[in-house]
């Protein structure tokens, strides 16, 4: 069987089953969202007792699929059925109820809370199954402990335990061991053996190549929002399934093998000046340091695995992440110490972070509110405390044009009224209110739109062709080859290959985060 062909389904022959019956069953599932398909005709089966892992790139269609089983997401199109019978989940408390339950990558306990009070939580009384759950999970000795006193393993590990409570057939686990060191893996390995010896189906997202081919009795490779591949593990190597998480065998070609720098020859030299320069900048979040360097007017992308420290990066520099404890920063040449945002907004740094409706968006305020906040100060009315509203409108809306944000009179309107990609044309418009040198972006384009999308890249090449150096940070590795000049790929912390010119591609730049 070939994994290579994007469209071609897998051969019989290439699937192994632990159990000859479905436990769960996907048929074409197929997902869009504002015209971005994140699925399509997407099928997967799982056997009972089975461990099937669940792999690709970032925006692969993974969290999609995940979220359409465990009844976060309704598909388009498509069917979900468990042992044998359609089920038309229609939220994740019906899909607990069917027997599905999702352990997310993301850790949701409450840590004031004790083991006991999280595991049980949701629940309306202490079910009888509480303590053999605490001791297949190890946890009895510390089910009187408050939650935030233990690691983030016994945290995984409630998040699990609260799952099995609810007696799940079939459990899904995002990125489980992200945290976890080598001796909490195999514990974690045994639990999940022991739940398969039980009958309990198991859908294993991860990235760690080795573990894959420990825990995982088949491998269902995703890209583009496709199955590219479905192999039984065994007979499998680390280099095949590097081949079908990059998107197929192709990324082998043989100017990729061996050890590869991943830059291109000859690549194009810098645009402008050097406007930032990273050198061996650790912080306490991660083990890793990164150095680099931000020329004006280029747009530079930055990617990585789950748990790479992008984030963590960024949030340093702000001034607002992890402490830094060694290495150095330059802006423009001259010595920057990390410390808040107003200094780094002093030095002609601006962030645009992640999530902005948790993080840049201040809800019941309305879109020239949102944008204006940084900036208010400089449109007081003279020797007054008062804004200048009118000329806050006027710059606003005049930004807001050349964003073709919609609707074309949004300044007034209560910023909950706009679409998701307007959205974030706001966020983008309140820092090109700001006079800077530098901008830093995390995830501009999550949760957007195709059109959006390509508008918001247009945005960031309009910034650098102002003379900015823009440094984009994105889990989507299609959208930083289609806007970056050049890719960063970091792991741990650590920039750790960098790509440009024609070594540039998805395939190369996946291959490279592993």
């Amino acid at each position: 069987m070939s994994d290579t062909g994007r469209d071609s389904p897998p051969e019989p022959d290439a699937i192994v089953v632990t159990d000859a019956r479905p436990r769960l069953q996907v048929d074409d599932a197929t997902k869009s969202y504002g015209g971005a398909v994140a699925l399509k005709d997407v099928s997967v089966t799982v056997g009972v007792g089975e461990v099937v892992a669940l792999v690709g790139h970032n925006g692969a269609g993974k969290s999609t699929l995940s979220k359409i089983v465990s009844g976060y997401e309704r598909p388009d199109r498509g069917e979900v059925s468990l042992d044998g019978e359609v089920v038309n989940l229609r939220s994740a408390k019906h899909a607990i109820a069917e027997g599905i339950g999702l352990v997310p990558q993301q850790l949701a306990v409450i840590p004031t809370m004790t083991v006991t009070q999280n595991l049980i939580l949701g629940l309306r009384s202490t079910p009888p199954g509480l303590v053999d759950v605490a001791a297949r999970l190890g946890l009895t000795d510390v089910l009187n402990m408050r939650l935030g006193l233990l690691g983030p393993a016994a945290q995984r590990l409630v998040m699990i335990g609260r799952a099995l409570l609810r007696g799940p057939k079939v459990l899904i686990l995002d990125e489980p061991t992200a945290a976890f060191s080598i001796a909490e893996t195999e514990k974690l390995f045994k639990i999940i053996s022991d739940l398969t010896a039980d009958g309990i189906s198991i859908i294993y997202i991860s990235h760690r190549l080795e573990e894959i081919l420990t825990i995982a009795d088949r491998v269902v490779g995703m890209s583009q929002g496709r199955v590219i591949a479905d192999r039984a593990t065994a007979g499998l190597t680390t280099d095949d399934l590097a081949d079908i998480i990059a998107g197929g065998a192709d990324a082998h070609a043989p100017s990729a093998e061996g050890d590869v720098t991943f830059v291109a020859e000859g690549s194009a030299a810098p645009k402008g000046q050097e406007v930032l320069r990273v050198s061996g900048l650790r912080t306490t979040a991660k083990s890793g340091a990164a150095t680099f360097t931000l020329h004006a007017g280029e747009v530079v992308g930055l990617t990585g695995l789950v748990g790479a420290g992008r984030s963590s990066f960024l949030n340093a520099l702000w001034g607002t992440g992890a402490p830094v404890v060694e290495g150095s920063v330059q802006i423009g040449g001259r010595v920057f110490v990390p410390s808040n945002p107003r200094r780094a907004i002093a030095r002609g740094l601006v962030l645009i972070p992640e999530g902005r409706q948790r993080t840049s968006l201040i809800p019941g305020m309305t879109v020239r509110e949102n944008a204006g906040l940084p900036t208010s100060r400089r449109r007081r009315l003279r020797f007054t405390p008062f804004l200048n509203r009118r000329g806050e409108r006027a710059a606003v809306s005049e930004l807001l044009a050349e964003l073709d944000t919609k609707p074309s009179r949004a300044v007034d309107m209560p910023i909950e009224a706009l679409s998701g990609g307007n959205a974030q044309k706001v966020v983008l418009a309140r820092w090109l209110m700001m006079p800077s040198d530098v901008a830093l972006l995390d995830e501009p384009c999550e949760g957007v739109d195709v059109r959006a999308r390509n508008e918001i890249h247009t945005v960031l090449r309009a910034m650098a062709d102002q003379g900015k150096g823009v440094l984009v940070s994105s889990s989507d590795v299609e959208e930083l080859v289609e806007s970056a000049d050049r890719i960063l790929v970091m792991r741990d912390g650590e920039i750790v290959n960098e790509l440009s010119g024609d070594a540039m591609t998805v395939e190369r730049v996946n291959r490279a985060c592993l």
